[in-house]
Protein backbone atom coordinates (compact mmCIF):
# COMPACT_ATOMS: atom_id res chain seq x y z
CA UNK A 1 0.00 0.00 0.00
CA UNK A 2 1.11 3.38 -1.45
CA UNK A 3 1.43 5.96 1.55
CA UNK A 4 -0.28 9.42 1.59
CA UNK A 5 -0.35 12.39 3.50
CA UNK A 6 -1.12 16.17 3.11
CA UNK A 7 1.52 19.04 2.71
CA UNK A 8 0.44 22.99 3.31
CA UNK A 9 2.58 25.24 2.27
CA UNK A 10 1.90 29.22 2.96
CA UNK A 11 1.64 31.33 0.08
CA UNK A 12 0.95 34.64 1.67
CA UNK A 13 -0.47 36.62 5.03
CA UNK A 14 1.80 35.69 7.54
CA UNK A 15 1.53 39.01 9.22
CA UNK A 16 -2.53 39.41 8.46
CA UNK A 17 -5.73 37.63 9.42
CA UNK A 18 -6.22 36.16 5.59
CA UNK A 19 -3.76 32.86 5.13
CA UNK A 20 -3.19 31.98 1.63
CA UNK A 21 -2.02 28.06 1.55
CA UNK A 22 -1.22 25.74 -1.27
CA UNK A 23 -2.55 22.06 0.14
CA UNK A 24 -1.37 19.08 -1.72
CA UNK A 25 -2.51 15.93 -1.08
CA UNK A 26 0.13 13.13 -2.26
CA UNK A 27 0.03 9.42 -2.44
CA UNK A 28 3.27 7.41 -3.13
CA UNK A 29 5.26 10.70 -3.16
CA UNK A 30 3.32 12.22 -6.95
CA UNK A 31 0.37 14.86 -6.36
CA UNK A 32 -3.24 13.56 -6.01
CA UNK A 33 -5.07 16.65 -5.66
CA UNK A 34 -4.28 20.58 -4.98
CA UNK A 35 -6.12 23.35 -4.03
CA UNK A 36 -5.81 26.96 -2.85
CA UNK A 37 -8.03 27.83 -0.01
CA UNK A 38 -8.50 31.12 2.69
CA UNK A 39 -8.01 30.99 6.06
CA UNK A 40 -9.55 33.73 7.63
CA UNK A 41 -9.33 34.65 10.75
CA UNK A 42 -12.77 35.23 12.92
CA UNK A 43 -14.23 35.91 16.52
CA UNK A 44 -15.14 31.77 16.57
CA UNK A 45 -11.83 30.58 15.01
CA UNK A 46 -9.96 30.02 11.77
CA UNK A 47 -12.39 29.49 8.70
CA UNK A 48 -11.35 27.48 5.56
CA UNK A 49 -12.71 28.36 2.21
CA UNK A 50 -12.12 26.24 -1.01
CA UNK A 51 -10.75 29.14 -3.41
CA UNK A 52 -9.25 27.59 -6.47
CA UNK A 53 -9.09 23.75 -7.07
CA UNK A 54 -6.99 22.61 -8.65
CA UNK A 55 -4.55 25.12 -7.57
CA UNK A 56 -2.11 26.53 -10.89
CA UNK A 57 0.64 24.32 -12.53
CA UNK A 58 2.70 27.28 -12.14
CA UNK A 59 2.33 26.76 -7.62
CA UNK A 60 3.07 23.54 -8.20
CA UNK A 61 6.77 23.61 -9.95
CA UNK A 62 5.54 24.22 -13.60
CA UNK A 63 5.44 27.44 -15.55
CA UNK A 64 2.09 28.13 -16.55
CA UNK A 65 -0.87 29.59 -14.87
CA UNK A 66 -1.74 32.67 -12.31
CA UNK A 67 0.13 33.91 -9.74
CA UNK A 68 -1.92 34.30 -6.73
CA UNK A 69 -0.88 37.08 -3.67
CA UNK A 70 -2.80 39.08 -1.47
CA UNK A 71 -3.72 42.74 -1.56
CA UNK A 72 -4.40 43.89 2.23
CA UNK A 73 -5.74 47.71 3.25
CA UNK A 74 -5.76 47.91 7.22
CA UNK A 75 -7.38 44.67 8.64
CA UNK A 76 -9.30 43.71 4.83
CA UNK A 77 -7.21 41.23 2.70
CA UNK A 78 -8.34 40.23 -1.30
CA UNK A 79 -6.98 37.38 -2.64
CA UNK A 80 -5.88 38.19 -6.49
CA UNK A 81 -4.93 36.33 -9.23
CA UNK A 82 -3.34 37.41 -11.97
CA UNK A 83 -0.34 37.35 -14.32
CA UNK A 84 -1.99 34.47 -16.23
CA UNK A 85 0.31 32.86 -18.71
CA UNK A 86 0.94 29.86 -21.02
CA UNK A 87 4.29 28.56 -21.27
CA UNK A 88 4.41 26.02 -24.35
CA UNK A 89 8.26 24.54 -25.59
CA UNK A 90 9.81 27.52 -23.66
CA UNK A 91 7.28 30.43 -24.97
CA UNK A 92 6.10 32.17 -22.73
CA UNK A 93 2.68 33.74 -23.84
CA UNK A 94 0.69 36.55 -21.45
CA UNK A 95 -3.39 35.79 -21.30
CA UNK A 96 -3.77 38.59 -19.36
CA UNK A 97 -7.07 39.39 -16.57
CA UNK A 98 -7.42 38.86 -13.01
CA UNK A 99 -10.12 37.75 -10.29
CA UNK A 100 -10.11 39.29 -6.79
CA UNK A 101 -11.63 37.79 -4.56
CA UNK A 102 -13.17 40.07 -1.26
CA UNK A 103 -14.42 38.01 1.56
CA UNK A 104 -17.78 38.61 2.56
CA UNK A 105 -20.54 37.48 5.17
CA UNK A 106 -21.34 34.61 3.03
CA UNK A 107 -17.62 33.72 1.84
CA UNK A 108 -15.56 35.02 -0.50
CA UNK A 109 -16.94 36.68 -3.79
CA UNK A 110 -15.00 36.92 -7.33
CA UNK A 111 -15.11 39.60 -9.27
CA UNK A 112 -13.50 39.02 -12.50
CA UNK A 113 -12.67 41.51 -15.53
CA UNK A 114 -13.16 44.96 -15.18
CA UNK A 115 -14.62 44.52 -11.73
CA UNK A 116 -11.49 43.27 -10.67
CA UNK A 117 -9.83 46.05 -12.43
CA UNK A 118 -11.87 48.86 -10.87
CA UNK A 119 -11.01 47.84 -7.32
CA UNK A 120 -7.63 47.28 -7.58
CA UNK A 121 -7.49 50.87 -8.95
CA UNK A 122 -9.67 52.37 -6.29
CA UNK A 123 -7.24 50.39 -3.75
CA UNK A 124 -4.38 51.59 -5.65
CA UNK A 125 -2.97 48.22 -6.41
CA UNK A 126 -2.96 48.45 -10.17
CA UNK A 127 0.50 46.48 -9.94
CA UNK A 128 -1.53 43.20 -9.03
CA UNK A 129 -3.90 43.22 -12.09
CA UNK A 130 -3.35 41.50 -15.36
CA UNK A 131 -4.26 43.79 -17.59
CA UNK A 132 -3.54 47.35 -18.59
CA UNK A 133 -5.51 50.03 -16.62
CA UNK A 134 -7.56 53.15 -19.31
CA UNK A 135 -9.55 55.30 -18.03
CA UNK A 136 -12.18 56.97 -19.44
CA UNK A 137 -12.03 60.50 -17.77
CA UNK A 138 -15.80 62.50 -17.41
CA UNK A 139 -14.74 64.20 -14.91
CA UNK A 140 -11.84 66.34 -12.76
CA UNK A 141 -11.52 67.53 -9.00
CA UNK A 142 -8.66 69.29 -7.55
CA UNK A 143 -7.61 66.87 -4.82
CA UNK A 144 -7.75 69.65 -1.75
CA UNK A 145 -11.99 70.02 -3.42
CA UNK A 146 -14.34 69.44 -0.13
CA UNK A 147 -15.44 66.44 0.41
CA UNK A 148 -19.30 67.53 0.07
CA UNK A 149 -18.37 69.17 -3.36
CA UNK A 150 -16.20 66.02 -4.59
CA UNK A 151 -19.18 64.05 -4.12
CA UNK A 152 -21.67 66.45 -5.53
CA UNK A 153 -19.59 66.69 -8.83
CA UNK A 154 -20.29 62.72 -8.75
CA UNK A 155 -23.89 62.77 -8.62
CA UNK A 156 -24.30 64.76 -10.89
CA UNK A 157 -21.99 63.01 -13.51
CA UNK A 158 -23.83 59.89 -12.76
CA UNK A 159 -26.98 60.93 -14.10
CA UNK A 160 -25.45 61.05 -17.41
CA UNK A 161 -23.48 57.52 -17.45
CA UNK A 162 -25.45 54.17 -17.95
CA UNK A 163 -22.89 53.02 -15.75
CA UNK A 164 -21.78 53.54 -12.50
CA UNK A 165 -18.42 56.17 -12.10
CA UNK A 166 -16.14 56.06 -9.41
CA UNK A 167 -13.55 58.14 -7.82
CA UNK A 168 -9.64 57.49 -8.22
CA UNK A 169 -6.95 59.51 -7.26
CA UNK A 170 -4.52 60.26 -9.83
CA UNK A 171 -1.55 60.42 -7.85
CA UNK A 172 -2.10 55.97 -7.44
CA UNK A 173 -1.24 55.92 -11.07
CA UNK A 174 1.96 56.43 -12.96
CA UNK A 175 0.48 57.59 -16.24
CA UNK A 176 -1.83 60.28 -14.49
CA UNK A 177 -0.81 64.14 -13.12
CA UNK A 178 -1.02 64.09 -9.82
CA UNK A 179 -3.05 66.07 -7.26
CA UNK A 180 -6.61 65.36 -8.36
CA UNK A 181 -9.23 63.13 -8.57
CA UNK A 182 -10.88 61.50 -11.10
CA UNK A 183 -14.35 60.40 -12.21
CA UNK A 184 -14.37 57.20 -14.41
CA UNK A 185 -16.37 54.05 -15.34
CA UNK A 186 -14.49 51.45 -14.46
CA UNK A 187 -10.96 51.37 -16.23
CA UNK A 188 -10.75 49.04 -19.02
CA UNK A 189 -7.94 46.69 -20.41
CA UNK A 190 -7.30 48.02 -23.45
CA UNK A 191 -6.88 51.67 -25.47
CA UNK A 192 -9.76 50.19 -28.18
CA UNK A 193 -12.58 49.38 -25.29
CA UNK A 194 -11.64 52.85 -23.71
CA UNK A 195 -11.83 54.73 -27.07
CA UNK A 196 -15.32 52.74 -28.16
CA UNK A 197 -16.70 53.87 -24.83
CA UNK A 198 -15.57 57.55 -25.57
CA UNK A 199 -17.71 57.17 -28.58
CA UNK A 200 -20.82 56.33 -26.43
CA UNK A 201 -20.25 59.02 -23.92
CA UNK A 202 -22.96 61.83 -24.05
CA UNK A 203 -21.93 63.69 -20.86
CA UNK A 204 -19.27 65.98 -20.27
CA UNK A 205 -17.87 67.03 -23.71
CA UNK A 206 -14.49 67.45 -22.57
CA UNK A 207 -14.21 63.80 -21.70
CA UNK A 208 -11.04 62.00 -22.87
CA UNK A 209 -9.30 58.62 -22.65
CA UNK A 210 -5.38 58.40 -21.03
CA UNK A 211 -3.61 55.43 -19.76
CA UNK A 212 -3.41 55.10 -16.03
CA UNK A 213 -0.68 52.15 -15.79
CA UNK A 214 0.95 49.08 -17.90
CA UNK A 215 0.56 45.50 -15.92
CA UNK A 216 3.37 44.27 -15.41
CA UNK A 217 4.79 41.69 -17.86
CA UNK A 218 3.45 38.08 -16.99
CA UNK A 219 6.65 36.27 -18.72
CA UNK A 220 10.20 37.74 -18.16
CA UNK A 221 10.39 38.83 -15.21
CA UNK A 222 13.71 38.22 -13.01
CA UNK A 223 12.98 35.75 -10.30
CA UNK A 224 9.95 34.69 -11.77
CA UNK A 225 10.48 32.85 -14.98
Amino acid sequence: TLASWREERQLDGAQTPVHLVLVTDLMGGEIKRSAVIARRATESGWQEELLLDPAPPRLLGGSSGPAVTLSTRGTESWMVVSGFRRVREGVCQPLGGQTVWVPSEDGWEAHRGRSGLALLAERGDWRLAGDDGWFLIVGVIPEDEPEELRLATLDRLQQRSAEPLHLFSSSTFPGLNPGFWIVSPAPWGTEGEARDALKRWRGWRRAYVKQGWTAPPACGVPGQG
